[in-house]
This record gives structure tokens, C-alpha cells and sequence, in this order.
């Protein structure tokens, strides 16, 4: 008894430059419909079809970038805290703040409206920015 061997095929459609339009192309239905004819003329059976239509690359790209300017963004971040944290060693041991020294460590300071009247309980917050660091 001679058994016949079944052949699976996978079809692999591409989307040529050409034809970049947003939905399926006649170019990509063109090729399942010339593909399947030709699987089943030689009497093979369809595993898979494969489309490549471009989005799936574009959707990818720009994750891709969106990923590069995030570690660009944590990169530049770490180098910040770096240099910040090479500065306060300048400075460990410090006695007294002077004027000099806050201008190295210190970008600016803020300070808010204080809520409500005016009167010897008023609040105000104060916001400190550091250099290369920002506000802790």
C-alpha cells in the first residue's frame, strides 16, 4: 500500500511599492488569488498566507523611534544625576553655604502666593531647582 505524500504551503503575499494604498490592494488580492490557484492545482493544501502590507512595518518603525528618544531621554537623565551627583562631592563636609557655592548647585528659586490674608501665620512654599537636576 503506497501512501501519497500531502504537501502544506504557505502563501506570502507583499505589497509593492507601487500599489501603497491604505486598504487590501488589488496588487496583495492578486497574489492570494494567483497563489491559491496554483497551490491547488498541484494538489497541495494552504497551511498559512502571509501578508506583508507595509503597516505592520510603519507601526513598528515608529515604536522604534519612540523607544530611542525615550532611552536618549533617560541617558541624558542618568548623565544629569551624574555630573549632580560629582558636584555635591565637591562639597561634602560643607560648613558653611556661601554665595559661590549656591550659584553651582542651585538653578533658581521659587516662591508661591501665600494662600488666604495677610498675617503672622501665613505660609508660603518654596520650591528649590537644582542644577542639572531640577526640583527634588
Amino acid at each position: 500500500m503506497t501512501r501519497t505524500q500531502e504537501y502544506k504551503a504557505g502563501l506570502y503575499c507583499r505589497l509593492s511599492v507601487d500599489d501603497g494604498t491604505n486598504s487590501e490592494s488589488m496588487s496583495i488580492g492578486n497574489q492570494k488569488s494567483m497563489l491559491t490557484d496554483y497551490v491547488r492545482k498541484q494538489g497541495w493544501r494552504i497551511e498559512q498566507v502571509y501578508v506583508d502590507d507595509g503597516s505592520e512595518k510603519e507601526a513598528l518603525t515608529d515604536s522604534v523611534r519612540a523607544l530611542e528618544d525615550t532611552v536618549r531621554t533617560l541617558e541624558s537623565a542618568a548623565r544629569d544625576v551624574s555630573q549632580f551627583v560629582a558636584l555635591l562631592k565637591e562639597h561634602v563636609g560643607l560648613q558653611k553655604l556661601d554665595r559661590p557655592t549656591l550659584l553651582k548647585l542651585i538653578d533658581r528659586i521659587t516662591i508661591e502666593e501665600p494662600p488666604g490674608s495677610y498675617g503672622r501665620k501665613r505660609q508660603q512654599t518654596l520650591h528649590i531647582h537644582y542644577k542639572l537636576v531640577g526640583e527634588l
